[in-house]
């Protein structure tokens, strides 16, 4: 028999902001249980308030996707709040819409990212800094 989304445990990645935060919430209209995660701990708090507003059970674990260790330990707050977990959402990324020479350099190249992040040019090339790359 199909869980009901009411009856659901959901945990939702990169809910501090966009499509995740809509997510949480959207969930949280059903007045199941979200457990949301980000790096970002205040926007989680605040999304945690907005879920239970809602109706739903909200709690905040804050990580990072690229540890693997501390989505693990977000997994063990959720089944130990919640008993289990029904859906897991990994919404967390960064993307950037924008030619390369016109990518600010702290967004398109943040040293801590561990994901490439190579904006294209509209002629299938990479500049920056008057350097052609392909």
């Amino acid at each position: 028999m199909p869980r009901r989304a009411r009856d659901s445990v959901v945990v939702v990645t990169g809910a501090s902001s966009g499509i995740g935060r809509a997510t949480a919430l959207a969930f949280a209209g059903h007045r199941g249980a979200v457990v949301v995660t980000a790096r970002r701990e205040r926007p989680l708090a605040e999304l945690t308030q907005a879920c239970r507003a809602l109706g739903a059970q909200g709690l905040a674990a804050p990580a990072d996707v690229t540890d693997e260790s501390a989505l693990r330990r977000v997994a063990e707050r959720a089944v130990a709040e919640f008993g289990r977990i029904d859906v897991w959402v990994n919404n967390a990324a960064v993307s950037l819409f924008a030619r390369f020479d016109e990518a600010p350099p702290d967004v398109a190249h943040h040293p801590g990212r561990r994901a490439p992040c190579v904006p294209a040019g509209g002629d299938g090339t990479a500049r920056r800094g008057g350097v052609l790359q392909r």
